[in-house]
């Protein structure tokens, strides 16, 4: 975050994909393939390196902390193992580098292990962890990740409610949202994703 910015968030360095890191480092590496520049695919690895240097290794989970002196944070989209193993399965894919892809794969571990505790929702929740499984699926070609994903589909499912004659799910304040990050609409694309085999919603 700039430090000009009027905000408590200024000079602040986050790892995650909302707000960090990875998500920049995954524009880099969509960039790159778009303008075909190498130096864009060189700044992805920069991004991938860093990751690689604060990741936090819990018996099979990789772990990352919201900012490189924090404790490690819940395992979601916005700045834990689920989006940051969504940028380093990219990185792997696009170099060939297995350290990249360990951790993505030990990022896995992280997500399906806090399954039972977590909210529904895109941005830090079961639909943002699902959706993360099954780029696993995808770039692997391993089934377990889907399998994974069903999982989580299954515990979204069992998780609605039924209101005026339609099913509405809970957010992690036990609201009802329709937005995408934290309510309805992205938690609806996820069981879409498993339902029809669809490519991940507002990826390149």
């Amino acid at each position: 975050v700039p430090a000009e910015a009027v905000s408590e968030e200024a000079g602040k360095r986050y790892l995650g994909f909302a707000h960090g890191t990875a998500g920049i480092g995954c524009f880099l590496l969509a960039a790159a393939t778009v303008a075909d520049r190498r130096d864009y695919t060189e700044l992805a690895v920069e991004a991938g390196e860093h990751l690689v240097a604060h990741a936090v290794l819990v018996g099979e989970a990789a772990q990352w902390p919201a900012q490189a002196t924090d404790p490690p944070t819940a395992p979601y989209w916005c700045h834990g193992s689920a989006g940051i193993g969504t940028f380093l399965v990219r990185l792997w894919r696009a170099t060939g580098d297995d350290r990249f892809g360990d951790l993505a794969r030990r990022a896995t571990h992280a997500v399906v292990e806090r399954a039972s505790r977590a909210a529904l929702t895109q941005c830090h929740g079961l639909a943002g962890n699902g959706d993360f499984l099954l780029d696993m699926a995808e770039a692997t070609g391993e089934t377990s990740y889907r399998t994974m994903a069903e999982h989580l589909a299954r515990l979204v499912v069992a998780e609605r409610a039924h209101r005026a004659g339609h099913v509405v799910f809970p957010n992690e304040y036990g609201d009802v949202s329709t937005s995408w990050s934290d309510g309805s609409a992205g938690i609806l694309a996820f069981l879409l994703r498993i339902r029809h085999t669809e490519p991940r919603r507002w990826m390149i």
